[in-house]
């Protein structure tokens, strides 16, 4: 066989393997493999297929930042290449530099200039904005929105519907709850609750 495509996680993974499946790049790949990635041996199974293979890439669709870096470096190891995805229905600005073994979902928005990290997630409706550099393993989760001439260092999570303001700049594992606001610079470790109005 030639090529495969694994994708691990379970829900997001659904959707990347969707967003795939209506690529150009699809009918290039003999396979799409769907794999939820556990630490119990289950990486043998995976490696057992991928080995059936001449060419195998990858796709971490996990949030947990500690099971995708471990993923990704177990892939590593086994010389697979990461895999980008970009929703057909996405838009993504020619200026833009997308990183490997990201992935842009529907109805996101990718502006110009922005430079995407390596194993970056923009889910749905999600907006990068102009000028916005987005460190490895950084998450935007649906609705989210960066305004542009953000920094966001590495592993970042913006939380669904969440608003990190122009010109901010977030260290590394910097978390933003859902409906969260972030403004200034914040150190790395920051985690940004949403205000909840008194009951």
């Amino acid at each position: 066989m030639s090529r495969i495509l694994i994708v691990f996680g379970d829900r997001t993974a659904d959707e990347m393997i969707s967003a795939f499946r209506r690529t150009t790049f699809a009918a290039t790949f003999d396979r799409v493999e769907k794999w939820y990635y556990e630490q119990d041996g289950s990486a043998g199974e995976i490696e057992r297929i991928a080995n059936s293979f001449r060419e195998v890439f990858y796709l971490v669709g996990v949030v947990d930042e500690y099971l995708r870096v471990g993923i990704v470096d177990l892939a590593s190891q086994l010389g697979w290449r990461p895999w980008t995805v970009i929703d057909p229905m996405a838009w993504v600005d020619p200026t833009a530099e997308i990183g490997p073994g990201c992935f842009v979902a529907a109805q996101a928005v990718v502006s110009c200039r922005a430079r995407l990290g390596p194993h970056c997630l923009v889910h749905f409706q999600a907006l990068v904005g102009h000028d916005v550099t987005m460190g490895s393993h950084g998450i935007l989760l649906p609705g989210a929105k960066v305004s542009g001439g953000v920094i966001l260092g590495q592993r970042c999570l913006v939380g669904s519907n969440a608003f990190v303001y122009q010109n901010s700049v977030l260290g590394d594992r910097v978390k933003i709850d859902a409906l969260g606001y972030a403004q200034g610079t914040l150190p790395g470790g920051t985690v940004i609750r949403a205000k909840r109005d008194p009951a």
